[in-house]
């Protein structure tokens, strides 16, 4: 075989390639519409559902951060269930972290703060030794 068989050889099969890629791209592009579109519905029916959740349970309002971070944590041990089955299980889990700060404050520290002076306890002050 010549070299310029064997170019021809290798300017097909790139050709062929070529078409093969274009082809599976055209695909991909036509496709997005109905990604985009079922991502849109998606996050319509999110928002439906949460406010629904918020709705039958005002004791979460103004703990959004935890209840955020609880489905959070529950959609990433089940990435494959439903929202609304993800909010099943999160509720439980939210009322019982709720539960377990009730009473605390997260804004009065009026109570008796601890000592958070630095003393090296292995010698004594150098200020007592009469060096400084």
């Amino acid at each position: 075989m010549i070299e310029e068989e064997k170019q021809e050889i290798v300017d097909r099969l790139f050709e062929k390639v070529k078409d093969e890629l274009l082809k599976n791209q055209e695909e991909v592009y036509l496709g997005l519409p109905a990604i985009a579109s079922n991502l849109v519905l998606e996050r319509g029916k999110m928002f439906e559902l949460n406010k629904q959740m918020y709705a039958d349970h005002k004791e979460f309002k103004g703990h959004e951060q935890t209840v955020q971070a609880v489905v959070q944590e529950t959609e990433g041990d089940n990435p494959t269930m439903d929202y609304d089955d993800i909010l099943k299980i999160a509720i439980p889990e939210v009322k019982k972290r709720l539960k377990s700060t009730e009473g605390l404050s997260m804004t009065n520290t009026s109570g008796a703060q601890p000592d958070r002076t630095y003393k090296r306890l292995d010698r004594p002050s150098m200020s007592r030794c009469g060096t400084l």
